[in-house]
């Protein structure tokens, strides 16, 4: 398996995109990702992944995109006002990069879309390659894998050795 990375959606031509779709899958359509970057959503860098086999045919797709995240959203109001502080001298104080794969919004699941036929364990290890390299690059030390909704025990068994760590969702303490 090979994988073509595109920077933005409208670089990769709407054809090969949507010839991956199944009826159920709107969430990953070339114009849904085309209204997502247009948004202008915070600080994304969007990457779209076309996975293709040895032939060069296009067998899934995906995308992730790298966000600044501030840790404060995480935490309990007294450190928030804490933080507050701490940044008027030193406004990214805290505050991270890291790498999502899947959407910004959750409504699809899991985060990637396969050709029949194509295994989702490959697609898995493909992109835990992928994803690690451009976390080295980048210098990122974060990878959150989003979207898998219940239902996608099979795919968490075989994520959980690749050293992946699960969480329902994170917590936010008010």
């Amino acid at each position: 398996m090979k994988s073509q990375i595109f920077s933005r959606i409208d670089h990769i031509p709407k054809t090969v995109w949507n010839s991956l779709l199944s009826e159920n899958s709107k969430a990953f359509s070339h114009e849904f990702w085309e209204v997502i970057e247009r948004s202008g959503m915070n600080d994304f860098s969007y990457r779209h992944v076309i996975l293709t086999d040895d032939n060069d045919t296009p067998v899934a797709l995906t995308s992730f995109y790298s966000i600044t995240t501030d840790i404060a959203i995480f935490a309990p109001r007294p450190l928030r006002n804490f933080l507050a502080k701490v940044r008027r001298f030193f406004p990214n104080f805290l505050k991270f990069r890291m790498i999502e794969w899947g959407t910004p919004i959750t409504v699809s699941s899991p985060p990637f879309i396969t050709a029949p036929g194509v295994s989702q364990q490959a697609v898995i290890e493909h992109m835990h390659q992928l994803l690690m390299a451009t976390a080295k690059t980048e210098r990122q030390f974060l990878i959150i894998v989003r979207d898998f909704e219940s239902g996608s025990d099979i795919l968490q068994k075989s994520s959980t050795n690749l050293a992946t760590n699960w969480s329902t969702a994170f917590p936010t303490l008010t």
